[in-house]
Parts: C-alpha cells; structure tokens; sequence
C-alpha cells in the first residue's frame, strides 16, 4: 500500500473512530468517563485534522470521505471491547506508517511514533473503565443504565 493509500485509510479510521465514540459517549452516564471519552474524542479529531493537512500537503486536495458507521447494538461493556479493538488496529496501522516513511524524513515518524504512543493512552484509558465497571458494577456512580439496571436485578 502507498503511503498515500494509508494516509487516506488512516483518515478513514479516525472518522470511523469518532463515531464510534459519540456512540460511547451516549451509553455513558459516568461524568468521569464522559470526560475522558471527551478527551479520547479530541484527540481522534485533532489526528483527523493533522492527517488531512499532511495529505493535502503532500498529495494535494482530499476527495470528500465518506465513512459508513452503523451504531453498534452491543452493551456498554461489549461497545467498550469494540473501541479497544479499534485502537489496537489504529495503532497498528500507525506502526505501518510509521515503518513506511523514509527514515530521513524524521519529522513525519516523529509524528507517526506519537500516533502511535496517542493510540495506546486511548486502549489503556478504555481498559481501566473496562475493570472498574467490571470490578465495581455497584458504584454509587453508575457507569450507564444498563450497569445500573444489572445491578438492581
């Protein structure tokens, strides 16, 4: 695949990424996730931005990308695996970038290495949230309607 190529694919993911966390975002009901699902969704946008930018640089204008998401009718805890999952992929896709720019062009890795390392906080973040939902389901501050309607039951 050309570099190209995997610039627009990464473009692709980060679209697909930010839809699938606004989903998250409307299952959550825990402030403190909500923020750092927030934070999660930032950055997504950011790299989105930095990627558009790095493409129109290098290869000019980007066609109109049209991403197709379908809301996933999965719980919270399995819509949580989901995005884990995702960032695995994003970050391996990353990790390809990174491996396919020439190694005098240190900026462009520098960037792909921090994509990369950007990648990895957002599956850690998720899988903390994973455990504590999973470890503290009775909370007083309910993860989402469906933790806190398993736990009345």
């Amino acid at each position: 695949m050309s570099l190209q190529e995997m610039l627009k694919k990464a473009i692709m993911q980060e679209l697909y990424s930010q839809r699938l966390y606004e989903q998250l975002m409307s299952e959550v009901e825990n402030p403190i996730f909500m923020d750092r699902l927030a934070f999660i969704l930032a950055e997504e946008e950011w790299q989105e931005d930095i990627l558009r930018a790095l493409y129109k640089e290098r290869f000019g204008e980007l066609e109109n990308i049209d991403i197709e998401y379908e809301e996933k009718q999965l719980g919270l805890r399995e819509l949580i695996d989901f995005a884990m999952e995702e960032e695995i992929e994003s970050r391996e896709h990353y990790i390809a970038l990174f491996e396919q720019v020439d190694e005098k062009d240190i900026e462009l890795r520098k960037l792909f290495y921090y994509f990369v390392r950007m990648e990895l906080t957002h599956y850690q973040i998720l899988e903390a949230e994973q455990e504590c939902i999973e470890r503290f389901p009775d909370s007083a501050m309910y993860w989402s309607k469906e933790v806190e309607k398993e736990v009345k039951e």
